[in-house]
């Protein structure tokens, strides 16, 4: 059911990290009018030319997930009405992936250091990627101030030290989704996988000198299956989208209480 002025569902609310999943995937599945209706442009664009598709269905869909913050429920917006707020959360994904890549870099690099100058280099290799990934976990909450508010992407940096705050149930949520996240792509890969195969089967037996028919459908099913992977990647990000909005949500209203109680 989707949410209206009458129907409200307040971002800022005490949540566990499993149900900020459950509402988010049942918020993601209520609300897919209201975000078609606004992005479906940015959809066809991702099917076709993937990143920056999506690259500009994540700005609507951060525009659409900051307005509930704000009113309290998801606002239907037809297509590119309001453009320039659009446009503006872009800038704002390009600053998360950004930031992605660098928290990658570094844990790349630390982790081909400890196997090239450490002894036991594999083994060593493997612990770095470990120890790195989760010292560098609370940068998730950088990304989400990001994602969930209107700060400069200076003030957003404070994020991680509220991460360190949350470390627990900001771990146990990205684990948690992380899996939920596989659970669905891994059924939404399987064309495109299984298509794959057969394609480089085929070219392997050209190669080869072998004389082979291709079915004359398989261009179309190679087709069906990137679309079939392409839809799978926008679920998997209005779902991520959406819980990440409400676990957000949940840390900025535990902090607002533990405050009230230092005040009293």
């Amino acid at each position: 059911m989707e949410t209206n002025a009458e129907n409200r569902i307040e971002v800022c609310e005490a949540r566990s990290y499993a149900r900020c999943i459950w509402e988010g995937v049942s918020m993601a599945a209520d609300h897919v009018g209201v975000v078609m209706k606004h992005t479906w442009p940015a959809m066809l664009l991702s099917l076709i030319i993937p990143f920056p598709g999506l690259l500009v269905y994540m700005g609507g869909l951060d525009r659409l997930l900051c307005e509930w913050r704000q009113e309290g429920y998801v606002p239907a917006h037809k297509p590119l009405n309001g453009l320039r707020q659009d446009v503006w959360r872009m800038t704002r994904v390009l600053a998360r992936m950004t930031f992605v890549s660098l928290i990658v870099i570094v844990v790349l690099a630390g982790t081909w250091a400890a196997s090239t100058y450490l002894p036991h280099g594999m083994w060593m290799g493997l612990l770095a990627l470990v120890v790195l990934s989760l010292l560098l976990m609370p940068s998730v909450m950088v990304l989400m101030e990001m994602a969930c508010t209107e700060k400069p992407i200076g003030l957003c940096m404070m994020g991680w030290l509220k991460g360190y705050q949350h470390y627990g149930s900001l771990f146990a949520f990205r684990m948690l989704l992380f899996m939920l996240s596989m659970v669905i792509l891994i059924p939404g890969m399987i064309p495109a996988t299984l298509a794959s195969l057969v394609t480089q089967k085929a070219w392997d037996a050209i190669q080869a000198g072998d004389l082979i028919s291709m079915p004359p459908a398989l261009p179309l099913v190679i087709l069906g299956a990137d679309l079939i992977t392409g839809l799978t990647m926008l679920i998997i990000t209005t779902i991520r989208s959406f819980s990440q909005m409400l676990f957000w949500g949940s840390i900025q209203n535990r902090e607002m209480e533990e405050n009230g109680e230092s005040e009293e």
